[in-house]
């Protein structure tokens, strides 16, 4: 096995191809391990850091193990300067979940002894700190079994917390399993709305109707959190969505859905499908159509379109808030896992205060 490090963008550009090719066969296949996602992140978020991604190949030079990482300075207590290690898309006003590294099914043990060998030789890195990991990830127990005896210490904490709903193979299993209120309450809406008006539910189909949904989707998301919300307040942050909602477009992956009411925008939910998985990112609804629940009944809808679409997993990522788990019956686990081998780091680490 031979490990290299990438660190000019033209190279990471270069991956493309195999780093997806990899992704997809691997037990780490998420949308935010995604080259288009990464490579996105980087071009917009990357000033003030450092690419520092490990590329590792067998003998013949097949491409079997990736760690999207990247080299950060940071501050001590907000004094003293150090360097970091941290997942390329941790950090900054874009949130992603399931971070890991990636490598081919069966050779996850080698792969990640390997990368963590050049991690703790990185010279000038004093502190590895690798969030959000998800729990289930195979390379979990690996990195932490590799880390363990390199010198230094290393700290597993809770980090996020996903709700996801399992969804089953048809829409009416999936109002089977609903509670008889949430049923009674659906109806409810659903009437509400088409008595007093004609609602219609649209996906973007065309790149021109993405462009227009976008905007307002964040024009419906500002209304309805009225400055209380960091969504697509920073232009770096709407940049970064315009950017991936159309790589995810040609890939087939970006799911922008409209509701309409006499042909008004009410509602916006964007959600991705990749993999079995949809995982829902970010929504907006006008607030003068509170009392008919757009809201849910869009998520309701989204729902079931997720289902006639073949998705298994319906991911709400990061956060627990109420309104999830409506929806949701269980939750996937993040941790942030930190190592360190200088014993001023350490001790803040211990104290949560890097």
């Amino acid at each position: 096995m031979r490990v290299t490090l990438v660190h000019d963008e033209s190279d990471l550009l270069a991956l493309r191809g195999e780093w997806d090719a990899l992704l997809r066969s691997s037990r780490s296949d998420s949308l935010f391990l995604t080259w288009e996602w990464i490579s996105t992140w980087w071009r917009l978020y990357g000033d003030g850091r450092a690419l520092h991604v490990l590329s590792a190949r067998d003998d013949g030079g097949r491409l079997i193990g990736l760690a999207p990482l990247m080299r950060v300075h940071r501050r001590l207590l907000g004094v003293w300067p150090f360097e970091a290690l941290e997942f390329i898309g941790q950090g900054a006003d874009v949130t992603p979940e399931h971070l890991d590294f990636v490598a081919a099914p069966g050779l996850e043990a080698d792969v990640v002894e390997a990368f963590a060998r050049q991690i703790c030789a990185c010279e000038g890195v004093q502190l590895v700190d690798l969030r959000p990991l998800s729990t289930v990830s195979p390379n979990l127990t690996y990195l932490e079994r590799a880390l363990a005896p390199a010198g230094g210490q290393v700290r597993r904490v809770p980090d996020s917390v996903c709700p996801v709903l399992m969804l089953p193979d048809t829409t009416e299993q999936f109002l089977q399993s609903r509670s008889r209120n949430y049923r009674k309450k659906i109806r409810e809406y659903e009437r509400r709305c088409a008595r007093d008006f004609s609602l219609r539910l649209r996906c973007s189909l065309t790149a021109a109707e993405l462009h227009r949904d976008m905007a307002v989707l964040i024009d419906l998301h500002h209304r309805r959190w009225q400055g209380r919300s960091r969504a697509f307040e920073s232009p770096r942050y709407v940049a970064f969505h315009q950017q991936i909602a159309e790589l995810a477009f040609e890939r087939g992956w970006v799911r922008l859905f409209t509701l309409e009411a006499d042909g008004t925008p009410v509602a916006s939910l964007y959600c991705f499908s990749y993999g079995d998985r949809y995982y829902f990112y970010q929504a907006g609804r006008d607030p003068r159509f509170a009392r008919h629940r757009v809201g849910l009944v869009i998520m309701h809808r989204v729902v079931l379109e997720a289902i006639k679409e073949g998705a298994r997993v319906f991911d709400f990522l990061g956060g627990r808030e109420e309104y999830k788990y409506r929806w949701a019956e269980s939750d996937v686990t993040c941790v942030r896992l930190q190592y360190s081998n200088s014993r001023a780091v350490q001790t803040c680490v211990m104290r949560g205060s890097v």
